[in-house]
């Protein structure tokens, strides 16, 4: 995948995580957060079952078994963050949970980056990122 693409698809993501949280938030209102969260897994997990069926690569799933149990917390991190999603929204609103949401991840990514957690390339983190830093935290008190 060419660099072009790769940014049109991190839009796509960007506009998907913009839309999930209060989809969900409004499915948590009527069928309450457990089971909106519930729904909302089992979706995720029928549609991406059905294309790894369909792809013929369901036999690499077996080499999940024997990888650390570190990247096994990745689906407990995706059922938690919708759950929480779903219970917050109609708390604090889209734009207070977005800007929480998005700047923690950007801090999160990061020291993710400056120690080259999770097998990703290190890259130290820069002044301008750390003034960038700041600036998020001024800017989500100002949201708030």
């Amino acid at each position: 995948m060419d660099k072009s693409l790769a940014i049109f698809f991190a839009i796509v993501c960007g506009v998907f995580a913009g839309l999930q949280p209060p989809i969900n938030a409004g499915l948590g209102k009527i069928v309450n957060s457990k089971n909106a969260t519930l729904v909302s897994i089992s979706v995720s997990f029928i549609i991406i079952l059905t294309i790894v069926l369909f792809t013929g690569n369901i036999k690499e799933v077996s080499k999940a078994t024997s990888i650390s149990p570190i990247y096994w917390i990745g689906g407990v991190l995706g059922v938690s963050m919708v759950f929480i999603s779903v219970k917050i929204i109609p708390i604090l609103g889209a734009t207070v949970t977005y800007s929480f949401i998005v700047s923690i991840q950007l801090i999160v990514g990061a020291i993710i980056n400056q120690f080259g957690l999770f097998g990703v390339t290190k890259t130290p983190i820069t002044i301008s990122q750390v003034a960038g830093m700041v600036l998020l935290f001024l800017g989500m008190k100002l949201i708030l």
